[in-house]
Protein backbone atom coordinates (compact mmCIF):
# COMPACT_ATOMS: atom_id res chain seq x y z
CA UNK A 1 0.00 0.00 0.00
CA UNK A 2 0.79 3.36 -0.92
CA UNK A 3 1.62 6.19 1.82
CA UNK A 4 -1.87 7.60 2.38
CA UNK A 5 -4.45 7.61 5.09
CA UNK A 6 -4.65 4.80 7.35
CA UNK A 7 -7.07 1.35 6.70
CA UNK A 8 -8.80 -0.43 8.78
CA UNK A 9 -7.99 -4.25 8.40
CA UNK A 10 -10.34 -5.32 10.82
CA UNK A 11 -12.27 -2.71 12.83
CA UNK A 12 -10.96 -2.22 16.31
CA UNK A 13 -12.41 -1.75 19.72
CA UNK A 14 -14.60 1.47 19.90
CA UNK A 15 -12.74 2.43 22.46
CA UNK A 16 -9.09 4.01 21.88
CA UNK A 17 -6.76 4.20 25.15
CA UNK A 18 -4.41 6.22 23.57
CA UNK A 19 -6.32 9.19 21.75
CA UNK A 20 -6.03 11.30 24.81
CA UNK A 21 -2.15 11.78 24.55
CA UNK A 22 -1.92 11.08 20.69
CA UNK A 23 -1.73 14.46 20.26
CA UNK A 24 1.41 15.33 22.20
CA UNK A 25 2.81 12.46 22.44
CA UNK A 26 5.84 12.93 20.19
CA UNK A 27 6.89 16.28 22.25
CA UNK A 28 7.45 14.30 25.24
CA UNK A 29 9.45 11.50 23.26
CA UNK A 30 13.28 12.46 22.27
CA UNK A 31 13.14 10.92 18.76
CA UNK A 32 16.59 12.15 17.45
CA UNK A 33 18.85 10.61 20.32
CA UNK A 34 16.60 7.53 20.93
CA UNK A 35 16.11 6.51 17.33
CA UNK A 36 20.52 7.40 17.45
CA UNK A 37 20.71 4.77 19.81
CA UNK A 38 18.21 2.08 18.57
CA UNK A 39 18.66 2.13 14.51
CA UNK A 40 22.37 0.14 14.48
CA UNK A 41 21.04 -2.46 16.40
CA UNK A 42 18.08 -2.93 14.19
CA UNK A 43 19.96 -2.37 11.27
CA UNK A 44 22.75 -4.46 12.23
CA UNK A 45 20.25 -7.50 12.67
CA UNK A 46 17.41 -7.20 10.21
CA UNK A 47 18.10 -8.47 6.64
CA UNK A 48 18.33 -5.34 4.19
CA UNK A 49 14.67 -5.04 2.26
CA UNK A 50 13.13 -7.48 4.87
CA UNK A 51 9.61 -6.87 5.23
CA UNK A 52 9.24 -5.90 8.89
CA UNK A 53 5.74 -5.27 10.89
CA UNK A 54 6.09 -2.38 13.72
CA UNK A 55 3.43 -3.36 15.84
CA UNK A 56 2.37 -1.00 17.80
CA UNK A 57 3.54 1.45 15.75
CA UNK A 58 2.33 4.76 17.64
CA UNK A 59 3.10 7.46 16.14
CA UNK A 60 5.44 5.44 13.47
CA UNK A 61 8.89 7.16 14.27
CA UNK A 62 10.06 3.82 14.39
CA UNK A 63 8.59 2.84 11.02
CA UNK A 64 9.42 6.19 9.07
CA UNK A 65 13.36 5.15 10.15
CA UNK A 66 12.98 1.83 8.91
CA UNK A 67 11.23 2.42 5.50
CA UNK A 68 14.17 5.20 5.10
CA UNK A 69 16.80 2.26 5.58
CA UNK A 70 15.41 0.49 2.59
CA UNK A 71 12.87 -1.90 4.80
CA UNK A 72 9.13 -2.56 3.66
CA UNK A 73 7.48 -1.53 6.72
CA UNK A 74 3.58 -2.18 7.64
CA UNK A 75 2.82 0.21 11.01
CA UNK A 76 0.29 -1.62 12.78
CA UNK A 77 -1.74 -0.02 15.35
CA UNK A 78 -5.00 -0.80 16.92
CA UNK A 79 -5.26 3.35 17.98
CA UNK A 80 -7.09 5.66 15.36
CA UNK A 81 -5.34 8.81 16.98
CA UNK A 82 -1.48 7.49 17.10
CA UNK A 83 -1.82 6.45 13.03
CA UNK A 84 -4.01 9.70 12.14
CA UNK A 85 -0.57 11.35 13.65
CA UNK A 86 1.90 9.16 11.82
CA UNK A 87 0.25 9.60 8.68
CA UNK A 88 0.94 13.34 9.13
CA UNK A 89 4.13 12.53 10.17
CA UNK A 90 4.99 12.03 6.64
CA UNK A 91 7.01 13.55 4.09
CA UNK A 92 6.42 13.95 0.70
CA UNK A 93 8.59 11.39 -1.28
CA UNK A 94 9.47 9.92 1.20
CA UNK A 95 9.55 6.00 1.66
CA UNK A 96 5.81 4.39 1.33
CA UNK A 97 4.89 2.95 4.74
CA UNK A 98 1.33 0.74 5.04
CA UNK A 99 -0.37 1.98 7.48
CA UNK A 100 -3.04 -0.52 9.21
CA UNK A 101 -5.51 0.16 11.96
CA UNK A 102 -5.98 -3.46 13.46
CA UNK A 103 -6.12 -5.67 17.08
CA UNK A 104 -3.26 -7.82 16.34
CA UNK A 105 -5.05 -10.34 18.64
CA UNK A 106 -7.56 -10.91 15.84
CA UNK A 107 -6.30 -13.89 13.63
CA UNK A 108 -7.65 -12.25 10.71
CA UNK A 109 -5.75 -8.74 11.04
CA UNK A 110 -3.74 -7.98 8.13
CA UNK A 111 -4.91 -10.65 6.09
CA UNK A 112 -3.46 -13.39 8.11
CA UNK A 113 0.01 -12.45 6.69
CA UNK A 114 3.64 -12.77 8.30
CA UNK A 115 6.91 -10.66 8.19
CA UNK A 116 10.49 -11.21 7.72
CA UNK A 117 11.20 -8.90 10.63
CA UNK A 118 8.27 -8.31 13.51
CA UNK A 119 9.06 -5.62 15.81
CA UNK A 120 7.13 -4.34 19.05
CA UNK A 121 9.47 -1.34 20.80
CA UNK A 122 9.15 0.96 24.04
CA UNK A 123 6.19 -1.12 25.66
CA UNK A 124 4.05 -2.37 23.51
CA UNK A 125 3.98 -5.23 25.00
CA UNK A 126 3.08 -4.20 28.30
CA UNK A 127 0.13 -2.03 26.21
CA UNK A 128 -2.00 -4.96 25.21
CA UNK A 129 -3.82 -4.69 29.01
CA UNK A 130 -4.15 -6.84 31.38
CA UNK A 131 -2.54 -10.22 32.08
CA UNK A 132 -3.89 -12.04 29.73
CA UNK A 133 -4.13 -9.51 27.10
CA UNK A 134 -0.71 -8.84 27.31
CA UNK A 135 0.12 -13.04 26.82
CA UNK A 136 -2.34 -13.22 23.84
CA UNK A 137 -0.79 -10.04 22.26
CA UNK A 138 2.52 -11.96 22.87
CA UNK A 139 1.80 -15.10 21.13
CA UNK A 140 0.46 -12.81 17.87
CA UNK A 141 3.69 -10.98 17.47
CA UNK A 142 5.26 -14.51 17.57
CA UNK A 143 2.54 -16.09 15.04
CA UNK A 144 3.19 -12.75 12.83
CA UNK A 145 6.86 -14.12 12.13
CA UNK A 146 7.64 -16.07 8.82
CA UNK A 147 9.67 -18.64 8.88
CA UNK A 148 13.43 -17.95 9.41
CA UNK A 149 11.66 -14.65 10.55
CA UNK A 150 13.03 -12.78 14.00
CA UNK A 151 11.04 -10.89 16.26
CA UNK A 152 12.38 -8.10 18.18
CA UNK A 153 11.01 -6.97 21.42
CA UNK A 154 11.53 -4.09 23.81
CA UNK A 155 9.79 -2.88 27.46
CA UNK A 156 10.82 -1.58 30.48
CA UNK A 157 12.11 -4.28 32.55
CA UNK A 158 9.76 -5.38 35.44
CA UNK A 159 12.62 -6.96 37.40
CA UNK A 160 14.17 -3.67 38.32
CA UNK A 161 10.91 -1.85 38.89
CA UNK A 162 10.44 -4.26 41.31
CA UNK A 163 13.72 -3.99 43.08
CA UNK A 164 14.28 0.08 42.73
CA UNK A 165 10.79 1.54 41.12
CA UNK A 166 11.63 3.96 37.91
CA UNK A 167 10.43 7.91 38.01
CA UNK A 168 11.23 9.94 34.98
CA UNK A 169 10.60 13.52 34.63
CA UNK A 170 10.31 15.60 31.38
CA UNK A 171 9.77 19.29 30.60
CA UNK A 172 8.23 20.34 27.24
CA UNK A 173 10.55 21.00 24.90
CA UNK A 174 7.80 23.68 23.08
CA UNK A 175 8.33 26.30 26.43
CA UNK A 176 5.21 25.65 27.89
CA UNK A 177 6.56 24.67 31.22
CA UNK A 178 4.81 21.64 31.13
CA UNK A 179 5.95 18.35 33.11
CA UNK A 180 5.45 15.00 32.71
CA UNK A 181 6.10 12.49 35.21
CA UNK A 182 6.11 8.51 35.02
CA UNK A 183 6.13 6.53 38.23
CA UNK A 184 6.60 2.67 37.86
CA UNK A 185 6.71 1.10 41.34
CA UNK A 186 5.50 -2.00 43.21
CA UNK A 187 2.89 -2.50 45.51
CA UNK A 188 1.84 -5.38 47.09
CA UNK A 189 2.28 -8.28 44.68
CA UNK A 190 1.68 -5.61 41.48
CA UNK A 191 3.51 -2.92 39.14
CA UNK A 192 1.46 -0.17 38.82
CA UNK A 193 2.61 2.95 36.74
CA UNK A 194 1.34 6.46 37.29
CA UNK A 195 1.41 9.30 34.95
CA UNK A 196 1.25 12.70 35.65
CA UNK A 197 0.72 15.85 33.24
CA UNK A 198 1.44 19.12 34.88
CA UNK A 199 0.28 22.03 33.45
CA UNK A 200 1.06 26.22 34.58
CA UNK A 201 -2.13 28.01 34.09
CA UNK A 202 -2.68 31.89 35.21
CA UNK A 203 -4.61 30.28 38.32
CA UNK A 204 -1.92 27.67 39.57
CA UNK A 205 -1.19 24.53 38.27
CA UNK A 206 -3.31 21.52 37.20
CA UNK A 207 -2.92 18.13 36.99
CA UNK A 208 -3.94 15.16 34.72
CA UNK A 209 -3.54 12.14 36.19
CA UNK A 210 -3.81 8.56 34.74
CA UNK A 211 -3.33 5.13 36.50
CA UNK A 212 -3.10 1.51 36.24
CA UNK A 213 -1.55 -1.81 36.65
CA UNK A 214 1.71 -2.40 34.49
CA UNK A 215 2.18 -5.96 33.18
CA UNK A 216 4.97 -7.43 31.71
CA UNK A 217 6.14 -10.60 30.54
CA UNK A 218 9.15 -12.05 32.81
CA UNK A 219 12.73 -12.68 31.28
CA UNK A 220 11.85 -16.34 32.53
CA UNK A 221 8.59 -16.71 30.78
CA UNK A 222 9.93 -14.89 28.00
CA UNK A 223 12.32 -17.94 27.38
CA UNK A 224 10.04 -20.54 28.00
CA UNK A 225 7.28 -19.49 25.36
CA UNK A 226 9.86 -18.27 22.82
CA UNK A 227 13.09 -20.93 22.72
CA UNK A 228 10.41 -23.60 21.71
CA UNK A 229 9.17 -21.25 18.65
CA UNK A 230 12.97 -19.60 17.24
CA UNK A 231 16.24 -21.33 16.82
CA UNK A 232 18.11 -18.69 18.67
CA UNK A 233 17.44 -16.45 21.93
CA UNK A 234 19.01 -13.47 22.99
CA UNK A 235 18.49 -10.83 26.09
CA UNK A 236 20.02 -7.59 25.88
CA UNK A 237 19.84 -4.25 27.85
CA UNK A 238 17.22 -2.78 25.93
CA UNK A 239 18.33 -2.23 22.30
CA UNK A 240 22.17 -1.67 22.98
CA UNK A 241 23.19 -4.75 22.22
CA UNK A 242 25.10 -4.98 25.45
CA UNK A 243 24.01 -8.14 27.73
CA UNK A 244 20.79 -7.99 30.08
CA UNK A 245 21.50 -7.50 33.76
CA UNK A 246 17.75 -8.34 35.66
CA UNK A 247 18.60 -5.33 38.28
CA UNK A 248 20.57 -2.79 36.49
CA UNK A 249 19.27 -2.65 32.62
CA UNK A 250 16.19 -0.51 32.05
CA UNK A 251 14.29 -1.95 29.72
CA UNK A 252 14.70 -5.46 28.16
CA UNK A 253 15.65 -6.38 24.73
CA UNK A 254 14.93 -9.55 23.28
CA UNK A 255 15.72 -11.39 19.76
CA UNK A 256 14.43 -14.06 18.70
CA UNK A 257 16.02 -15.98 15.53
CA UNK A 258 14.88 -18.42 13.00
CA UNK A 259 11.05 -18.76 13.58
CA UNK A 260 11.00 -22.66 13.10
CA UNK A 261 7.57 -22.91 11.56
Amino acid sequence: MSAGAPSSDPAPSAEDRFAAVAANYDRWVGWEPRLKKEMPFLAARIPAGATVLDAGCGTGAHARALAAAGYHVTGADASAAMLAQAHQAESPGSPAIEWVECDLTDATALGGRRFEAVLALGNVVPAFGDADAVRRGFAALVSRTSPGGLLILQYLNGERIRAHGRLVAKGSADRTGEVWLRHHFQAGEKIWFHSYQLRPGEDGWTAEVRAHEYHDVPVAEVLSLLEPEFSRVELFDGLTGNPFNPLESDSLGVLATGRRS
